[in-house]
């Protein structure tokens, strides 16, 4: 939804690329076909040699607007047409074309070059028209070879060129003003949506995921490893005793607890494609893609013991605090409810409570307590009346 709203800078560019390609593609296609048509009628009254041109530079448009549908170089293409048409242009300047009309092709060259290049570069094209122009009038009165026109027209001419020039200019420069505007409140506006889209899915304490976002990545995980046969573990991380750690040092240290033990999971414990979020108070969530029960039991002693290695530092009271905490796991079978995959791990978690605290426990439901031993296979019985946490 926030995408149909605002498009990027890079989307807005494409957009406004693909408008200018078919633009040109029209006017390529009507100017190919109007110089042909010059061509014909050119040949028919025997201006045999301005007949060609306009055939010559008809048929390079075609072929230059087929390149650049198959290359998508729109810079080159445009180059190479306004050569084109610079030369077809200057060419007209000398001989008038029919009735001395040609020369008012020549007004058009500084639009089609702002159009086609932008401002810098359509700039440095309509000021090199504009001196040819110059150079060609120059040329003629050394050379002593008689242009179509008096003197003075082509005078006004080349002043009218030059306004021309500067409008067009003006106006390229408004418009590539308001497209820095937009583009700079687009920019804005996308960060603004990443910043609201960061706020609704985090925590705002620990920036881990929240409640609702974790909840989203185990709908995610859960259908794609059953349709990928991958394997998928989840555990919940329970602080132990973290009322008395309230209590006896603080809340505003309860939360440094947290945010460091949410540090600690991301930077040295878990991976990239873990997703990490915070169930409910001192209890976080974790789902571990492409992990069996042995896997996520080996991340879950890490977390463990990375949470009771930390030294916690109280710098009021001057102390270190212990702080442990208890883990539940258990596995993702098949395409089940993600209420069944969170119920497994929440008696996991009770279990690990219960007999002991500062421990791992996991819950299988293809094995049973009694027939496997607790040492051996480190799946523990459930406790019917779990004690508080």
């Amino acid at each position: 939804m926030e995408q149909d709203l605002t498009k990027t800078k890079k989307e807005l560019q494409q957009f406004d690329l693909q408008t200018k390609k078919q633009v040109v593609t029209a006017f390529t296609i009507i100017g190919s076909a109007t110089l042909l048509l010059y061509c014909a009628v050119n040949v028919f009254y025997g201006n045999f040699f301005t007949g060609i041109l306009d055939g010559i530079v008809g048929i390079l448009l075609v072929i230059n607007l087929i390149i650049l549908k198959k290359r998508s170089n729109f810079s080159l293409a445009g180059d190479f047409a306004l050569s084109l048409l610079l030369t077809l242009f200057i060419y007209l300047f000398f001989v008038g074309g029919y009735q001395n009309t040609g020369i008012l092709w020549l007004y058009s060259f500084p639009i089609m070059s702002y159009f086609l290049r932008g401002k810098k570069a359509g700039s440095i094209w309509a000021i090199v028209f504009i001196g040819a122009v110059i150079s060609s009038f120059l040329a003629s009165k050394f050379l002593v070879f008689p242009l179509p026109h008096n003197d003075q027209f082509v005078v006004v001419f080349i002043l009218s060129l030059s306004i021309v020039t500067g409008v067009t200019f003006f106006y390229e420069t408004i418009l590539t003003t308001r497209q820095d505007i937009l583009f700079e409140k687009t920019d804005r506006l996308d960060q603004l949506n990443e910043n609201l889209r960061f706020i609704s899915d985090h925590d705002s304490l620990t920036k881990c995921f929240n409640r609702r976002k974790i909840f989203e990545q185990i709908k995610i995980e859960v259908p794609r490893s059953f349709r990928y046969n991958s394997q998928c573990s989840v555990m919940l991380v329970d602080f132990d005793h973290f009322k008395s750690i309230n209590d006896n040092y603080g809340h505003l240290f309860g939360d440094y607890v947290l945010k460091e033990m949410v540090r600690i999971m991301k930077e040295k414990v878990l991976r990239a494609v873990d997703s990490m979020g915070r169930y409910g108070g001192e209890e976080f969530l974790i789902v571990l893609p492409s992990t069996n029960l042995a896997g996520a039991k080996a991340v879950a002693e890490r977390v463990r013991s990375s949470v009771k290695m930390k030294n916690f530092y109280h710098s009021e009271m001057d102390c270190f605090v212990p702080v442990t905490v208890s883990v539940g796991v258990t596995m993702v079978y098949g395409q089940e409810s993600i209420d069944n995959i969170l119920l497994r791990a929440d008696k996991a978690l009770y279990a690990a409570k219960e007999n002991g605290r500062d421990r791992v426990e996991i819950y299988d439901p293809n094995l049973s307590g009694k027939e496997e031993r607790r040492e051996e296979s480190k799946i523990f019985p459930i406790p019917r009346h779990p004690t508080s946490l």
